[in-house]
């Protein structure tokens, strides 16, 4: 059975109230899992995963991404394939 499966993220500074849910892996419509989270010191969220779709079709089912939130614009930047 396939269950489609995607990172998703939600933000909270100190004090203030949760944002609401949304996906950051839109690229594929694979399974995506196995994401790394690191936030540095200036605020911006830095996230890799993996996802299983073949994403350029170069027959190596298992792909890495990363992508990041920019604090200053409050906007993700576009999403990297890494391999």
């Amino acid at each position: 059975m396939y269950i489609p499966c995607s990172i998703s993220n939600n933000r909270s500074r100190i004090r203030i109230t949760w944002s609401t849910t949304e996906v950051v892996s839109t690229e594929s419509i694979g399974v995506s899992y196995d994401p790394s989270l690191a936030i540095d010191t200036v605020g911006n969220i830095h996230i890799a995963w993996q996802d299983y779709s073949d994403y350029l079709g170069s027959g190596i089912s298992w792909d890495i991404f990363y992508k990041r939130w920019d604090d200053s614009s409050s906007l993700w930047t576009t999403t990297e394939y890494v391999s």
